[in-house]
């Protein structure tokens, strides 16, 4: 655009913004729009050109993370998320390949706001594994951004102190404070804030968070959660004695359902003094875990049993939603605890088995052997075929 159309174009984002009259304003941003796109209070309008010219996404790892989005990192307790989520920022703050796939350098700051003593050992180790990284930076002290506007206000000046790329929030429920990350209130005002942090900054923001109690449903919180994420990673450790799994939940763009294994390697930094060993853990990658789950025993195989069959009866197909696998049969719950009581959990006493039911089936879906949603249930060993 040339310097006259500039002036002209300011000229007519100014009248846009002063305008009360909605016509005018309507006519101001359209001419502005017409001449290649201009930013007009908080809005930013582009024409079909600007759209031609920015189909490509600028990433920090290829694939999976990509410049100003949001993502999430979420496993269980002990399954070594946040152990990933510093794995992976490291490696893209020293540019480094990281599980097969580019990345561009990146300066990163990392928010240990849960466990920030053990973030000294855990970047000791990383820097003795891969070494030294000017370009990360990290916070290890707590920080509510839910309900402390100055704490958001001081985490965008560090941001843009260091020019921070990739700000990674560990954990979300710290950053939560006293917000009900179940509801839709809660859950609306911190992914607000993180959008305002990233627009303020242009860094891409993402959040170590836990799974719930049933962890088929993936993170804990509320579902627009899950909505606002452009990339989510999900870490889980299918067997006790086995490696750990990391698979891509969600990725904008780019194919999901890509895992990969891992194990958490101890490591020894020195002694204390008692002349006890001083420890963390780092990511050593591995074959990702195969071969369908151990078929349980007693009333946990009983009961997967019955399901199996109830589907195979009459199974039905829910309608697409973003909670139950494509082509998934699925039965109620109600139904499956009846053809249970009836056919293996017949203790005398109703509340006996009652008891021995929920826990069979807790157990399972805690398990990943059967995945719930509302009141559906269905046989996980039934996706993709297996």
């Amino acid at each position: 655009m040339s310097a006259d159309m500039w002036g002209e174009a300011e000229k007519r984002a100014r009248l846009a913004t002063q305008a009360t009259n909605p016509a005018v304003m309507a006519e101001a941003i359209k001419a502005v729009a017409e001449e290649g796109g201009l930013r007009v209070g908080r809005l930013l309008v582009k024409t079909i050109g600007e759209a031609r010219q920015s189909t490509t996404r600028e990433y920090i790892v290829k694939g999976l993370f990509y410049a100003r989005e949001f993502s999430a990192i979420y496993g269980p307790p002990g399954s070594g998320k946040s152990f990933m989520g510093s794995h992976i920022a490291y490696a893209a703050a020293q540019g480094r390949e990281v599980f097969g796939r580019r990345v561009k350098r990146t300066k990163v700051l990392y928010g240990f706001l849960e466990g920030e003593g053990g973030a000294d050992k855990r970047l000791q180790a990383l820097a003795d594994e891969f070494g030294d990284c000017p370009d990360f930076c990290y916070l290890a002290q707590p920080l509510n951004l839910h309900d402390d506007p100055q704490a958001v206000a001081e985490l965008i000046a560090a941001a843009m102190a260091v020019g921070a790329q990739w700000i990674l929030i560990d954990t979300l429920s710290r950053a939560m404070g006293g917000g009900d990350e179940n509801g839709p209130e809660g859950m609306g005002k911190i992914l607000s804030i993180f959008s305002d942090v990233r627009h303020a900054t242009g860094a891409h923001v993402t959040v170590i968070h836990h799974t719930g109690k049933d962890v088929t449903r993936g993170m804990r919180g509320h579902n627009s959660l899950h909505g606002a994420c452009d990339c989510e990673l999900e870490i889980s450790r299918p067997e006790e004695d086995g490696p750990r799994l990391m698979r891509v939940a969600k990725a904008k763009d780019d194919a999901d359902g890509d895992k990969l294994g891992f194990n958490l390697r101890r490591v020894v930094l020195g002694q204390d003094e008692d002349g006890d060993d001083i420890t963390t853990c780092l990511i050593d990658p591995t074959d990702a875990p195969k071969g369908k789950p151990k078929k349980p025993s007693g009333q946990m195989g009983q009961a997967l049993d019955i399901l199996h069959d109830l589907i195979a009866r009459q199974g039905r197909i829910p309608p697409v939603n973003e909670f139950v696998p494509p082509h998934m049969p699925c039965v109620s719950i109600k139904d499956w605890r009846e053809h249970a009581y009836q056919r293996a959990f017949t203790e005398a006493k109703p509340d006996a088995q009652k008891k021995a039911f929920d826990r069979a089936s807790r157990d399972l879906i805690a398990g990943r052997q059967v995945g719930k949603w509302g009141d559906l249930v269905w046989a996980v060993s039934m996706e993709n075929g297996q």
